[in-house]
């Protein structure tokens, strides 16, 4: 009588089944850029937008996908340059956008903003304080400090 357990068929089963899965993710892979659905490179653009902060399940609840078909797409290196392309025009943008805003500060004499955008465009600034002559420190309340460092 057949035993249809976790025996040698279900070992048999198991190791088809993992062959298989290889076997899909390497199709997956060889996707070319032009294959890819429009919806594939709209949710490439969402997940690259930096300033989008939906969560995967989110985006495939709203579009009607699981977030386990995301998780695919996202082992497709035709996607993944979309995803990557997106996420760098964001970056630049919002890059752009942070530099005006220091701009603007810097203009309305913010010296903190000044400082920055010196630093960034010249590099840091060093600081350096001339003098001629002798230089007397005097220290408030010595005493205590002094007397403290002695314990």
């Amino acid at each position: 009588m057949p035993h249809f357990g976790l025996g040698q068929s279900g070992a048999f089963f198991n190791k088809n089944m993992r062959k298989q899965s290889k076997k899909q993710k390497k199709i997956k892979k060889e996707i070319s850029p032009q294959s890819l659905t429009l919806q594939m490179v709209e949710v490439a653009k969402v997940l690259g937008d930096v300033t989008d902060k939906r969560y995967d399940y989110e985006i495939a609840q709203e579009i009607g996908i699981t977030s386990r078909t995301i998780t695919n797409w996202k082992r497709i290196p035709a996607f993944l340059a979309i995803v990557n392309g997106t996420l760098d025009e964001t970056k630049s943008s919002l890059r752009l956008n942070a530099y005006k805003s220091l701009n603007r500060q810097a203009i309305a004499q913010n010296m903190v903003a000044v400082k920055e955008a010196l630093d960034r465009t010249e590099g840091q600034v060093k600081q350096t304080v001339e003098h001629s002559g002798d230089i007397k420190v005097v220290f408030k309340n010595s005493e205590k400090i002094l007397a403290k460092a002695d314990k």
